[in-house]
Parts: C-alpha cells; sequence; structure tokens
C-alpha cells in the first residue's frame, strides 16, 4: 500500500504526461477537467485518431497505468 507521500510524488511524475493527454485529444473545455490519467510508466508513442467521451467526465475518470492492468511497459500506440 503506497502512503500518502509516495502517491503524491508518483501524481506529481505523471502529471506532464497526463496534462499533455487530455489538451491533445479533448476541447479546452473538456481538459482542464483531466478526465484521463496517464501513469509515468506508460509511453505514449504515435499520437493520434480520436477520444470521445460521452458523457461529462469527472478528474481522472479513466487511469491508463500499468499497475492497473498487471503488467509491465504498456504502449498506446495510435494510428
Amino acid at each position: 500500500m503506497e502512503n500518502i507521500l509516495q502517491r503524491g510524488f508518483r501524481l506529481l511524475r505523471s502529471l506532464p504526461k497526463t496534462i499533455y493527454f487530455n489538451f491533445y485529444y479533448f476541447p479546452f473545455k473538456t481538459a482542464l477537467r483531466l478526465p484521463v490519467f496517464i501513469d509515468h510508466h506508460v509511453r505514449l508513442m504515435k499520437m493520434g485518431g480520436k477520444v470521445a467521451l460521452n458523457y461529462t467526465p469527472k478528474r481522472f475518470d479513466i487511469k491508463l497505468a500499468p499497475s492497473l492492468m498487471k503488467a509491465e511497459g504498456y504502449y498506446l500506440n495510435y494510428k
């Protein structure tokens, strides 16, 4: 179990990718809510395509992290 300090450090390390992803794929107003959390272990390669949310998102509704997927080194390849 991660303590509060470790969780805060993990969030801090993940913020640049999270902000980049959200502002790349969503309109400004939606991106400000940061609906998608991207862990710092996830590699973003060849970003393109579209992401659509059919509801009003909340902060970190969608989480992409290897620890959640039970594997290390997941790659997100968008064509």
